[in-house]
């Protein structure tokens, strides 16, 4: 069973993303990074504030445990005040008819 889950040799290119498929020297950057490095950096970081702000938007709409007690206490009092009035107005309509 421990020999199930071995580790697999998976060649560097194909854990690269490319935004053309076709993976070349450029892609890769440099040693000396340059200003492809920067203009990657940057845009790293646009995305990271992008990310952090959806992710703030994500945890500002989480239901807490308190909500979700609030809301199921309302919804049973409504429950229970529809079945009431339902069967009072039953139970009229069968008196008056009867």
């Amino acid at each position: 069973m421990a020999n199930q889950f071995r580790e697999k040799q998976v060649p560097l290119m194909l854990l690269v993303s490319y935004g053309d498929s076709s993976p070349s020297s450029s892609n890769l950057g440099s040693s000396s990074g340059g200003n492809k490095m920067e203009s990657r950096l940057s845009s790293l970081e646009n995305d990271m504030k992008a990310i952090k702000t959806d992710v703030a938007v994500i945890k500002s709409n989480y239901l807490t445990i308190s909500d979700l007690h609030k809301e199921l206490g309302s919804q049973t009092k409504w429950i229970v005040g529809i079945i009431l009035a339902a069967s009072g107005i039953s139970l009229a309509i069968a008196k008056l008819i009867f």
